[in-house]
């Protein structure tokens, strides 16, 4: 029997909801600027994070082997298609462990978005929809 092993990748946007008027960009510890856009009265980036370290300085490890992704319990980061040009298109993929991590991968004052905060964006911009149900009928 095969054992099957799921690996989460996640982009990352920048959230903070403390603003009563969004900055125009964001800047992280590697000097890496985002563009930020205020939608309803959340501020979000409009890019996804490429940051290499945590908010802490602390480096984010990268360049795991597929075996060695699959199994570590420690933040780290790719590039899609290990391809650098992805970085610019699609920023860092992140696993759940960055992301989690109590040294924060995003900029102080800022956060990786709850689902409470999508729910939220997405009303925002569609009031018919409903994110809050899945297609099998059950409120998640």
């Amino acid at each position: 029997m095969k054992k099957l092993i799921i690996s989460v990748l996640i982009i990352v946007s920048a959230i903070n909801t403390s603003y009563s008027q969004c900055p125009a960009t964001l800047t992280d510890i590697d000097g890496n600027i985002y563009n930020v856009v205020q939608i309803g009265n959340q501020c979000w980036t409009k890019e996804n994070l490429t940051t290499t370290r945590y908010k802490s300085g602390i480096l984010i490890p990268t360049g795991l082997s597929d075996a060695n992704w699959s199994n570590t319990f420690l933040g780290a980061y790719s590039i899609y298609n290990n391809n650098l040009n992805n970085n610019t298109v699609y920023g860092k993929l992140y696993n759940w462990y960055a992301v989690a991590d109590p040294n924060g991968l995003c900029p102080t004052g800022w956060h990786v978005p709850s689902n409470s905060e999508w729910h939220k964006l997405v009303y925002f911009l569609d009031t018919n929809s409903d994110t809050l149900t899945n297609s099998a009928g059950w409120t998640v």
